[in-house]
């Protein structure tokens, strides 16, 4: 089954500061924190310079042709710098959303994976962008978890599904990226509750496409006021191949329109793929409003994050709505609405 995830959770060696050498010999002794982790959780405050923070381990197995790897983190606040065996992968602004590396020709039988988080303590970076962090503790930290995964040479990214409710009932809107190396063409099924959904033969090409589809539900999943959670599993196929399989809870209740106060109000606080107190929040029949961090100026990189967490929420059954805060509020709402037009959106000071 893909993907196949291997978690790299547990003790990590930390050091303070960015001065490091291939050679690990001539660096003073690291401590040991267990991540995923906010540094604040861990004693770790008033830290001024970046974190320096190193995993080891083996290759997994071997690696068929078909078969890719990929480093994952869930959510890194706020800035971090990524080396594996001492070569950078990449950087990442953004304490919520999550995002990766392929480092298929980069494992060895053994690596180094080292991580610079740093985490400003003002609201704008040296550089002058704003800081989109909202209502979370100073401190920072890798606070998402650090994954090694296994997948097929084609899988799915970006993945997004929710519920369309409309005049003739609801449907099921399922949007992303296929990842793909090869062009021709790969089967998308979803499936409802373990039941076949919908079927489309997508044409791919080398490197990404987008896909947009729309299915109809059956009678049983016509909107209510009940709150039942449902399965939703998309899988791509090829021939006889599982290429990749992912799965997203969503309910079929009717959203409301307006702001209601019987809503509670909850401040964007955890790594989206991580939404923990979201996740009990569905799972107790309870919405909430969720209130994005306060920007007063909007910039390119500001936009990506907005895009990348409610597409990254869309599906949650937990929110009923979303409010944006900040002198840019109204900028951002009008960016959430174009993204997820299915919630109300509220825009204040």
């Amino acid at each position: 089954m893909y993907p196949h995830r291997i978690q790299l959770k547990g003790p990590w060696d930390f050091q303070l500061g960015n001065a490091w050498s291939a050679d690990t010999r001539h660096e003073p002794r690291s401590q040991t924190i267990r991540l995923p982790c906010r540094f604040a959780d861990v004693g770790l405050t008033g830290i001024n310079d970046p974190v320096s923070l190193v995993r080891r381990f083996g290759r997994p197995r071997e690696v068929s042709d078909y078969e890719r790897l990929w480093i994952t983190c869930a959510g890194a606040d706020y800035l971090s710098h990524w080396y594996l065996n001492g070569d950078l992968l990449g950087s990442h602004i953004g304490a919520f959303d999550p995002f990766e590396f392929e480092v298929t020709s980069s494992l060895r039988s053994r690596n180094e994976l080292r991580v610079l988080v740093e985490c400003p303590d003002g609201t704008v970076l040296p550089s002058g962008e704003p800081v989109w962090r909202g209502a979370l503790p100073p401190g920072g930290g890798l606070w998402g978890t650090v994954a090694l995964e296994i997948r097929r040479e084609s899988c799915l990214r970006d993945l997004c599904v929710w519920p369309w409710h409309g005049d003739s009932g609801i449907e099921l809107r399922i949007g992303g990226m296929i990842h793909s190396e090869h062009p021709g063409p790969v089967e998308l099924y979803v499936l409802l509750d373990g039941a076949p959904l919908s079927h489309q033969v997508i044409e791919r090409r080398s490197g990404e496409v987008a896909f947009d589809v729309s299915c109809s539900t059956p009678s049983r999943a016509e909107p209510s006021s009940e709150h039942i959670l449902r399965e939703v599993k998309v899988e791509l196929i090829q021939g006889a191949a599982l290429l990749d399989s992912q799965m997203r809870m969503v309910t079929f209740e009717q959203r409301p329109v307006d702001c209601s106060p019987d809503f509670e109000i909850h401040d964007l606080a955890e790594p989206i793929t991580e939404a923990s107190t979201l996740d009990l929040a569905a799972m107790q029949g309870r919405r909430v409003w969720l209130r994005l961090p306060r920007t007063d100026r909007l910039t390119d990189a500001i936009s990506r994050q907005v895009r990348a967490v409610v597409r990254g929420l869309i599906y949650h059954p937990a929110i009923a709505g979303w409010i944006t805060c900040g002198h840019a509020g109204e900028a951002i709402a009008a960016m959430v609405r174009e993204v997820d037009c299915t919630r109300a959106v509220i825009a204040g000071l």
